[in-house]
């Protein structure tokens, strides 16, 4: 029997906030959203933010990890692993100018996930390990196909664990933020491998969370398997720990190793029970 978990705990809470505004129309895709100001989560080091309510596909989530983490920039990696999305964003030869892997490791002319570690591992009290893929000049004056959504990682460690705050700027909560906040935990994961310390607490903002309409009747299912679960008043769930990576898994997903997605989500699927996936709506870009 299904258990509702801490994550869908909180996320069906914001789904309920969500479905309860007022229609209003977004200019820039011409769609009716609903729409509301700052989604947080916040979790101990235990809770691994992956959503049951409905299939979200993680594979896809943990092949964007590793092609974050190496500073993929070409679309033939993700499109290993089924996952289209960036191909909407990319020129004519798979270049994609805003992926978060690019902008992390090579588009400022800085190292930012080496600089991060090397900080991290000189001096454990260091409160400066941030990645970020906003790019003040180009998406302000110059936007491009693509105007990253996620924004901001910081990462600190105490009492030997890594700990990290996220900000996200605008998140799709039926598509994106599902998938970005679990992302966000697996590069969390294979940092703190990487420096040797334990993975510790998350605080995940996301700034404007909306639905567009087609994924409101899909929002109110989800309450509704969530409302079911809470009604036969069992025990939340937490079943979701860490994937145990090691410093290798670290080494590899730094240069992109196609072989680690499937691994980490062969360690996913031990753990991932969901609810079947819901057909009709479609992704906003």
């Amino acid at each position: 029997m299904r258990r509702i978990t801490a994550f869908d705990a909180v996320y069906a809470h914001a789904l309920k906030v969500l479905l309860d505004q007022p229609p209003i129309l977004n200019a820039r895709t011409g769609k009716r959203v609903k729409a509301t100001h700052g989604f947080l989560f916040q979790s101990g080091r235990n809770t691994v933010p992956l959503l049951t309510l409905r299939d979200i596909r993680p594979l896809w989530a943990c092949a964007e990890a590793v092609w974050f983490m190496g500073g993929g920039a070409y679309t033939d990696f993700m499109a290993k692993f089924g996952f289209g999305v960036w191909d909407k964003f990319a020129d004519d030869k798979g270049f994609v100018h805003s992926a978060t892997g690019h902008r992390w490791r090579t588009a400022f002319e800085v190292d930012q996930l080496k600089e991060l570690m090397a900080k991290l591992t000189k001096d454990p009290t260091n409160r400066q390990g941030v990645l970020t893929s906003w790019d003040p000049k180009e998406d302000n004056l110059n936007p491009g196909k693509n105007v990253p959504c996620v924004d901001m990682w910081h990462f600190h460690i105490l009492d030997n664990r890594l700990h990290m705050s996220v900000l996200q700027r605008s998140g799709d909560m039926y598509f994106g933020v599902p998938h970005d906040i679990f992302g966000s935990r697996l590069v969390q994961e294979l940092i703190a491998a990487g420096l040797g310390v334990d993975p510790g607490a998350i605080s995940y903002l996301v700034s404007n969370c909306h639905l567009y309409e087609d994924q409101w009747a899909a929002g109110e299912e989800m309450l509704n398997r969530a409302e079911r679960m809470i009604l036969r008043k069992e025990k939340v769930k937490t079943p979701f720990h860490n994937f145990s990576m090691t410093k290798d898994d670290f080494v590899r997903s730094a240069v992109c190793d196609d072989t680690l997605p499937l691994e980490i989500m062969a360690k996913v699927s031990k753990m991932y029970e969901p609810w079947p996936a819901i057909s009709g709506p479609k992704l906003v870009l």
